[in-house]
């Protein structure tokens, strides 16, 4: 019971920072691709200012984390934590 509980909360924590991953991805493809200048309309640009520093500290944690989740042996979901990666690298270059 105790292991089949670590294991749904192993599958949460990265279906979350899954979520996260893609959120952070989808802000700055949003915000810089789509949008190419987000203070055109006041909310807009309003909205991209009061999310822009949590979205950077995300950039910098969601590889971090992703990482240790590999390290750590996440088993059967490896799939997902090397996504994650792969999310987290692709938002870098999306910004650089």
């Amino acid at each position: 019971m105790a292991a089949a509980k670590r294991e749904i909360s192993k599958i949460i924590s990265s279906v979350w920072l899954m979520s996260l991953s893609i959120g952070v991805f989808l802000f700055y493809f949003i915000g810089n691709i789509l949008l190419t200048n987000v203070y055109k309309f006041a909310v807009v640009g309003a909205v991209f200012e009061l999310f822009w520093l949590p979205a950077l500290l995300l950039l910098l944690i969601i590889p971090i984390a992703s990482i240790v989740f590999l390290l750590k042996g996440y088993g059967k979901i490896w799939q997902l934590v090397l996504s994650l990666i792969f999310w987290g690298f692709a938002i870098i270059v999306l910004i650089a």
